[in-house]
């Protein structure tokens, strides 16, 4: 069996947000999506919605973050992409 560690990463996501200028956008973008946690699974009630919806649709929330993302590289051990070391799930064990 091995052991079961988590590692912190850093998540670049997309914000979709209906606004009347670029400044508002970037207002609103501040004041609703500054360091909310988001689960990245569709259809969850949360302050931020994931919504795979079109750009076109009239379903697209006013604020929204779209499903997909990318991780930033772990490529480098010294990335300060990497929030630190490994940390072990306590009790958790994984059978290869």
């Amino acid at each position: 069996m091995s052991n079961l560690y988590s590692i912190e990463v850093r998540v670049f996501a997309t914000a979709y947000i209906r606004a009347d200028s670029a400044e508002d956008a970037k207002a609103k973008a501040l004041e609703v999506l500054d360091g909310e946690m988001v689960n990245f699974a569709t259809g969850n009630e949360q302050a931020v919605p994931v919504s795979g919806a079109p750009y076109d649709s009239p379903d697209l929330p006013e604020v929204s973050l779209s499903p997909a993302a990318t991780l930033a590289s772990l490529a480098h051990t010294d990335s300060p992409l990497l929030y630190g070391e490994p940390e072990l799930v306590e009790g958790e064990e994984v059978e290869e």
